[in-house]
């Protein structure tokens, strides 16, 4: 089990070695389409982190802050805008009775949100899966217990590394 420095976070090597993997996959998807998170969008994106933390500078915490940026980025350009068809929306209405306070077109927007967003990250999940089903990942620290991986069929002719 890995933990934060506080102790707060536990999680498996298999979690740690696939977010290590995601990481890696939208770096080169980063780089090929040509994004690029800034170091003054990373400042910005950091400062409120760092102020929250008590800390005053982390490289790390930059890191993973310009990785989150990159993630976003990537998404956005990945999954695309969603549209939502009114009948879907209506559908959703009418089985979320919490939301029955509201008229529909009040409601509209909170349900336009909310099933963008799922439906943005069933989209971003399944291009990750896609990717990591094609990328030829080879685990050198013999110390995770994880079989390393070849491209699998319809993967076409190049590597994902």
């Amino acid at each position: 089990m890995f933990t934060t420095p506080d102790g707060s976070l536990q999680v498996s090597e298999d979690h740690v070695l696939l977010s290590l993997v995601n990481q890696v996959l939208v770096q080169r998807e980063a780089d090929r389409r040509g994004l690029v998170a800034t170091d003054e969008e990373v400042s910005d994106a950091s400062t409120d982190t760092l102020s929250l933390a008590g800390v005053s500078d982390d490289a790390a915490l930059r890191e993973r802050v310009r990785m989150f940026l990159l993630f976003q980025m990537v998404k956005s350009e990945v999954v695309g805008p969603i549209e939502i068809p009114l009948e879907v929306l209506e559908a959703e209405y009418s089985a979320d009775s919490s939301l029955h306070i509201l008229g529909l077109s009040d409601a509209m927007p909170v349900l336009r949100d909310r099933l963008s967003r799922r439906e943005s990250d069933r989209l971003w999940a399944d291009w990750l899966s896609r990717r990591r089903a094609c990328a030829d990942i080879r685990i050198l620290d013999e110390s995770f217990d994880v079989p390393s991986s070849t491209p699998g069929p319809g993967c076409g002719g190049t590597s994902d590394g």
